[in-house]
């Protein structure tokens, strides 16, 4: 049986999402569940609104949406339908709104949704339910916990909901994938257990027949880095989690664990004795560098397979080289990969060629900093890199890099956008960003006027290859993004 992991992270970033008000009502039998959407296929995979009259590809039906499949290189659409599981309700069917769509990896998609119907245990719960969309047979998969549907509260805005093969390279495809669960009870008067929860040690949840259910992994105290997370194709897992169960005022340490079957190992010294470094998933195995010395006397760093005996990892050596110009500066859990390739938060690309991992393209923007305020995602094809350091006095806007794992090709932009968010008597901005298509990516931000006026989005839609900026502004966050396939 196939499982999800959920690992969490406390988050204050609040934006609005929208969407409309809805009763989260339960045992509402009367009402039809939400069982299916349309699923993506090659080629139509950015999930955004309708634009307009635009010929469909696909007859509408009584499940019809606002939301359609676009492939952007001829601007062509395919729709997308709702199913429902009810034929005989006495109440119509309701069309959800999708406020947020976040990739997972090629099989799964999280859905954000409002006014979605949710059907667990007999029962129909009708409400703010996330769904999770199975991309290979179209089925939405409420999450449950506690038998009960889990809720969402569009209030709260993260990037990355799920640990994905979107953002990052560390968690296999195997019968694990790793996500954050989202949580905003904390400012509600809903009952605390029936929302995603948020920073609050780590769960696992069993796809069952029609649901996603979650039970927790680990004790509550313990607090996950998100960055840190590793999942291998059999399902163990290595994070780094704090301890907040010890009395002391001094700030606690960091621990590496490895959890496999929920025991959880204290593995720090292996992550940090410095003979094995760069830690990461090769093959959908642990491996970590290690210098080597060939017979002329020099020092190679070879890619060794780290396999848990259940006490210890034993290592094993691979013919894998990683070459003096690999980037291996910075976390690898950021950087996400492609065919082979993957782009770290320096903007550079190294690929796996002939045994060896080795740079074949580096961005001419990168200052080295590899900071927080760059980000790293992907597409089908596409590595994509944005840098959103540019405060006022930076002397440079938004840039973006991008590399085409098909086509080799390599293409940047100093877009013209500024965000300021570090100015001084200036409104709050909050920034992110993600990619929308093999050739765009969208820039965001959440402005909070000092006047007291209403909260506003500006998007920002960046063709890297035409060199093209589109600016729109919004009352909220459009809900568009990149769904990658099984081809």
């Amino acid at each position: 049986m196939k499982q999800i992991l959920l690992a969490t992270l406390i988050s204050s970033v609040l934006t609005g999402c929208g969407g409309g008000g809805s009763s989260d009502s339960p045992a509402d039998t009367k009402r039809a569940p939400v069982k299916s959407m349309t699923i993506p296929v090659d080629g139509y995979q950015t999930f955004t609104k309708d634009t307009g009259p635009v010929a469909k590809s696909v007859a509408a039906s009584s499940g019809e949406t606002d939301y359609v499949y676009r492939n952007d290189a001829n601007g062509d659409e395919l729709m997308v339908d709702i199913g429902f599981g009810c034929e005989e309700c006495e109440l119509q069917p309701v069309v959800p709104a999708i406020d947020r769509i976040a990739d997972i990896n090629d099989r799964y998609a999280f859905q954000n949704m409002t006014n979605s119907t949710v059907e667990w245990k007999g029962l129909t719960y009708f409400g703010k339910f996330p769904m999770i969309l199975d991309k290979h047979t179209g089925e939405l998969l409420p999450i449950v916990m506690d038998n009960k549907p889990i809720k969402f509260d569009c209030n709260i805005e993260i990037d990355e909901p799920f640990f994905s093969t979107s953002l990052r390279s560390t968690i296999a495809d195997g019968n694990l994938y790793a996500s954050i669960m989202v949580d905003g009870s904390w400012k509600t008067d809903i009952p605390y257990e029936e929302y995603l929860r948020s920073g609050l040690g780590l769960f696992k949840a069993k796809i069952t027949p029609g649901a996603f259910v979650v039970e927790r992994l680990v004790p509550e105290y313990f607090h996950m880095t998100d960055s840190s997370i590793m999942v291998n194709q059999d399902s163990i897992i290595i994070a780094e989690f704090t301890d907040t169960s010890q009395d002391s005022d001094d700030d606690l340490p960091a621990v590496w664990y490895l959890i496999d079957n929920g025991k959880m190992t204290d593995v720090t010294d292996w992550l940090n004795n410095g003979q094995y470094s760069n830690w990461r998933i090769d093959n959908g195995e642990f491996s970590a560098l290690h210098g080597v010395t060939d017979p002329s006397s020099i020092i190679r760093q070879m890619i060794f397979t780290m396999k848990w005996d259940g006490t210890q990892f034993v290592p094993e050596a691979t013919d894998i080289e990683v070459s003096g110009d690999a980037d291996n500066t910075e976390v690898v859990s950021l950087s996400p990969m492609r065919n082979n390739c993957r782009i770290t938060k320096n903007a550079q690309v190294d690929c796996l060629e002939d045994n060896q991992w080795k740079k074949v393209a580096k961005s001419s923007f990168i200052d080295g900093l590899g900071g927080a305020s760059e980000q790293t995602f992907a597409t089908q094809d596409t590595l994509f890199w944005v840098d959103l350091n540019n405060w006022e006095g930076a002397g440079y806007p938004v840039r973006v890099f991008s590399y085409s794992t098909a086509t080799k090709e390599t293409h940047e932009l100093e877009t013209g956008i500024y965000i300021d968010q570090y100015k001084e008597d200036s409104e709050v901005v909050l920034s992110g960003a993600n990619a929308i298509s093999d050739s765009k990516a969208r820039v965001y931000t959440k402005h909070w006027p000092l006047d007291g006026s209403k909260a506003y989005f500006k998007e920002y839609y960046i063709n890297v290859e035409a060199g093209l900026v589109e600016q729109v502004q919004t009352d909220k966050l459009t809900p568009i993004g990149f769904m990658t396939i099984d081809l």
